[in-house]
């Protein structure tokens, strides 16, 4: 999948003992999130970088103050990303993104 096919679809972020988010990039400044097993969801404004035809580099600021950087590979199906928290903690995330069916 290119970045431009991952547009404006659902995609299951699965980050490895943690957490499973679905995203939807309606562009490169606007995401919606839904975090399945809570359903906690927002749309967050963003940046995102475009690195080749299928990788970005995406962040923002939620709305507790939380920074998230997401690497996404949607050729590979591969992303990796960090969480830094108000607290001063950080999470690293690694995981798979595959399409909602």
């Amino acid at each position: 999948m290119t970045t431009k096919q991952a547009n404006n679809k659902e995609l299951a972020y699965q980050f490895k003992d943690y957490v499973t988010i679905n995203l939807i990039f309606s562009s490169d400044s606007t995401l919606y999130w839904k975090e399945q097993k809570s359903g906690t969801d927002a749309n967050e404004k963003i940046k995102t970088i475009h690195l080749n035809d299928h990788t970005t580099l995406t962040g923002w600021v939620e709305t507790d103050k939380t920074i998230v950087s997401l690497f996404s590979d949607f050729a590979t199906g591969e992303t990796y990303g960090f969480q830094y928290f108000s607290s001063g903690k950080i999470r690293k995330l690694i995981g798979s993104i595959k399409p909602k069916k």
